[in-house]
């Protein structure tokens, strides 16, 4: 059996590097969850430093859209670009989640976990939950840049109506209070009147007799 020549096996090796390098992107550790083959992983020290910045519930066809946009993340944190955090955008101005499908968006700082923060949703309807197999009922959870998240918490923040302060119980009796009368004022004395000037008298007749 003829062996190629040792500068094919150095070619080769080359190759294989080049190849490693261009594809070596900083990931995460994934684990399968019910809705996303290769989830997010967080736990302990993540966990301890990811601070929630936004969640909305979301509706089950909607859950079906993120998954399927969300499934090839593999533990790459994503760009708000990318159709993943674009179709997990929520409203402005959402009702607390309860027990329902949740989306939750997460800030992590101080740690070197890949991503700057994570989206993560879930399933909390007491029946008829996709991902109850889950021990928190986690559905998919994803890695994203700190743009991403810039993003996702954007509407909320820029329409964020102004809080107006509600009036003091003085401030309410004082605008429903009868204005002061001044007891030395006859209120059937016109003010504009003068009292010296006969008002039967012809104002463009010469005094002089």
């Amino acid at each position: 059996m003829n062996r190629p020549a040792g500068g094919t096996f150095i070619v080769v090796i080359l190759t294989l590097a080049l190849v490693s390098c261009a594809g070596d992107e900083p990931k995460s550790p994934t684990e399968p969850l019910p809705l996303q083959e290769s989830g997010l992983v967080v736990g302990g020290d993540v966990e301890a430093n990811a601070t929630k910045v936004r969640e909305y519930p979301i509706s089950g066809s909607k859950l079906k859209r993120i998954a399927k946009e969300c499934q090839n993340a593999q533990g790459i944190p994503l760009e708000g670009s990318d159709p993943c955090p674009l179709v997990a955008e929520g409203p402005p101005h959402p009702p607390p989640c309860g027990p329902r499908i949740c989306v939750k968006i997460f800030a992590v700082t101080g740690t070197q976990f890949a991503a700057a923060g994570y989206i993560e949703v879930s399933d909390r309807r007491e029946t008829g939950s996709r991902c109850a197999s889950h021990p928190e009922a986690v559905c998919l959870r994803v890695g994203l840049t700190e743009q991403a998240i810039e993003q996702l918490t954007a509407a909320q923040t820029e329409t964020t109506p102004t809080e107006t302060t509600p009036p003091t119980d003085a401030e309410k009796t004082s605008s429903t209070a009868e204005p002061t009368v001044d007891p030395t004022v006859d209120p059937t004395v016109d003010p504009t009147v003068d009292p010296t000037v006969d008002p039967t008298a012809d104002p463009t007749a010469d005094a002089t007799p």
